[in-house]
Parts: C-alpha cells; sequence; structure tokens
C-alpha cells in the first residue's frame, strides 16, 4: 500500500474517531463482544438467548449505511468467529468451516433484513446445539483436535499415525493413547471410519465406480474398500448404493474431484 493511501486511512481513521468521541459513541467491551462466543461453545442456548442483545446492539458499530448489508457484515463477522471458536472448542474443522461456507452462502442470498435475522438466529441456535452435544461427551484435547483435523484434510492421502504424530510434534504412542483414552476409538479405526463415511457420500452423489472410489481413498484394493465398508454398514458399497438410489438424485463430481486428486 502506497505511503499517500496510508496517510489517507490513518486520516479517516482520525476523523472517526472524533466523530465518535463527540457523539458520545464507545464499542461493546471485549468481554461483552466475546460472551456470547463462550456461551456457544459451552452449548448454552439458553445463555445465548439472554445476551442476543450483544449482536444487536448499537455499540457493535456502524459498518455501511444501507441496513441489509450491514446486517451482512455483521453476518459474516459473528460466523467467522464463531466458526474457530467452536473449533477451539471441539468441532470437526471440516463440519466448522463447511457449515460458515453455506450459511454465508444463504445470507448473501437474503434480500431483506427480517430474513436475514431469522438466518443469523437459526445459524446460532445450530452451532450451540451442535456444541452441546459435544460438550456432553467431553471435550476434547488440543492433540486430539489437531489429530481430527489432519486426518479431515488427508482423506485421500496414504495416513500413517507416524505421519500425523510428527506433524503434531508427539510420539506415536503418546498420540495413540490419548486418542483412544479420549474417544473411546482407535486412531486407525477412526481414520477409517472418516473415510468410510466419506465414501458412503461419493456413492451417493456421483457416478464414481466403486473401485475408483477405493482408490480415491486410498484403500489398499477394491476388496479392501468392500469389507471394510460391510464391516461399517453390514451391505457391500455395490449394495449400499443401489438401495439409496431411488432415494437421493446422482450428481457427477468426477471432473472435481478428479481435479482435486
Amino acid at each position: 500500500m502506497a505511503a499517500n493511501e496510508l496517510h489517507q486511512i490513518k486520516k479517516a481513521l482520525d476523523d472517526l474517531l472524533f466523530q465518535q468521541w463527540e457523539s458520545g459513541f464507545v464499542h461493546n467491551s471485549l468481554d461483552t463482544e466475546m460472551l456470547p462466543f463462550k456461551l456457544m461453545k459451552q452449548g448454552d442456548w439458553a445463555g445465548v438467548q439472554m445476551c442476543q442483545e450483544n449482536f444487536l446492539s448499537d455499540r457493535a458499530g456502524k459498518t455501511s449505511n444501507d441496513p441489509l448489508r450491514r446486517k451482512q457484515y455483521e453476518f459474516v463477522s459473528t460466523i467467522t468467529i464463531l466458526c474457530r471458536v467452536c473449533i477451539e472448542g471441539g468441532m470437526e474443522s471440516a463440519v466448522s468451516y463447511g457449515l460458515s461456507d453455506l450459511y454465508i452462502q444463504q445470507a448473501d442470498q437474503c434480500t431483506s433484513v427480517d430474513a436475514l435475522c431469522k438466518l443469523h438466529e437459526m445459524m446460532l441456535q445450530d452451532y450451540t446445539k451442535r456444541m452441546q452435544k459435544i460438550t456432553k461427551g467431553g471435550m476434547y484435547s488440543p492433540h486430539v483436535i489437531r489429530a481430527m483435523e489432519y486426518v479431515d484434510q488427508h482423506l485421500q492421502d496414504s495416513i500413517r499415525i507416524q505421519d500425523i504424530a510428527d506433524a503434531l510434534g508427539i510420539s506415536v504412542s503418546h498420540l495413540s493413547h490419548t486418542f483412544s483414552q479420549e474417544t473411546g476409538m482407535e486412531l486407525s479405526a477412526y481414520i477409517r471410519e472418516k473415510r468410510l463415511d466419506a465414501a458412503k457420500k461419493l456413492l451417493l452423489h456421483s457416478d464414481f465406480t466403486c473401485t475408483e472410489i477405493a482408490e480415491y481413498f486410498s484403500f489398499s484394493s477394491s476388496a479392501h474398500f468392500s469389507t471394510a465398508f460391510r464391516e461399517l454398514t453390514g451391505m457391500t458399497p455395490t449394495e449400499y448404493r443401489e438401495k439409496r438410489f431411488h432415494q437421493v438424485p446422482i450428481s457427477s463430481t468426477r471432473k472435481n474431484a478428479s481435479t482435486e486428486k
């Protein structure tokens, strides 16, 4: 950024702060701003409802003269913080970021302040209820959360527990013990289950063959994929796809998935 542009920003900031000082405007304190996020992280929906005015307060500042655009800005800033607070609280990063993307896309389509306010409340409740389930099951330690994030980000790779431990800077034995103790399942079983859950989505929503899906998620062979899938669901991949075929529309993701690979 050029020095002149920085100077203009500084001048605009000085003018704004002076106008706020003259009018007696004071932003909410950081504690006040963060309280609803802490409550959502704890899964406390009743508490969130009691302090929702924090999101609506004039003390939050004015970002646009257009009411709808201002609400959209507020929506995005809220979910940007909430998404990361919930990850810190134990929500899987893929889920939290995915929810954030979906809700922002919906907010972008809102054509009235009323519709956006309703979406805002639904978003807050969705995240809070999800966190409620997570906190009831117990909070995961940072190492376990990071291990889960690593798995989410490398489902297409041949994941070794050693690779995860190296990424976290801890030993394999410590990682394996901590993960199984906190989640009640072995890390290798978690990796397999996450891959199979992702494979289900491709079986339902793509025209990939079972062999291609097995290769896509780094199973050693189609037979290995089929055996693991049957152990989890009681059906082979082909049986699962045929049973659900008439319930879920198939849309090709071959191009996108091939590009990612």
